[in-house]
């Protein structure tokens, strides 16, 4: 048995009546915040696809490495799990 929330969503913004009631410059606070909001996923987005791009990087070095020193298989393992979990961040973001 689940717990069940029933809590209205979050609305970004406020309704066009309560603007309405807002002086001007809260009304800039608000879109202030909002932009900075905006701004800061964007700065974790690029994050995250700079760091997931030096893994990959590094796993394709280390299974290069070890292909050429003889350990194919463990090559493929590195390389296959690698490139396996970026596909399926991919996909989880397309469906999410």
């Amino acid at each position: 048995m689940g717990l069940s929330t029933n809590k209205p969503p979050i609305a970004l913004l406020p309704s066009t009546s309560d603007l309405q009631r807002l002086s001007s410059q809260k009304i800039e606070l608000i879109l202030e915040a909002i932009d900075r909001e905006g701004e800061r996923k964007l700065r974790y987005a690029r994050l995250g696809m700079i760091c997931g791009t030096v893994c990959l990087l590094g796993s394709l070095t280390a299974s290069s490495y070890l292909a050429v020193i003889g350990h194919e298989k463990m090559a493929f393992v590195i390389l296959g799990t690698s490139v396996l979990s970026v596909i399926g961040k991919m996909i989880l973001q397309r469906l999410g």
